[in-house]
């Protein structure tokens, strides 16, 4: 295979794996968020996640987003 078409391959695999990881990470923020509605404190689920809980704050808001 030639460097050209070996960059190709690479790139075209790149960008699935992180749209993969997108979806992973949306997944988690939409999960939190159901925690957060369901009357859990950013600071209850961040100890159970092990997240700080700014982190906790603004995946819940992602997570509010998404849906």
């Amino acid at each position: 295979m030639n460097p050209l078409d070996e960059y190709n391959e690479a790139t075209t695999r790149s960008e699935a794996a992180q749209a993969e990881l997108k979806k992973h990470g949306d997944a988690r923020a939409r999960a939190l968020a159901k925690l957060n509605e369901a009357g859990w404190s950013y600071g209850k689920i961040a100890g159970e996640v092990g997240l700080s809980r700014g982190k906790v704050q603004n995946l819940v808001e992602r997570g509010r987003e998404l849906d």
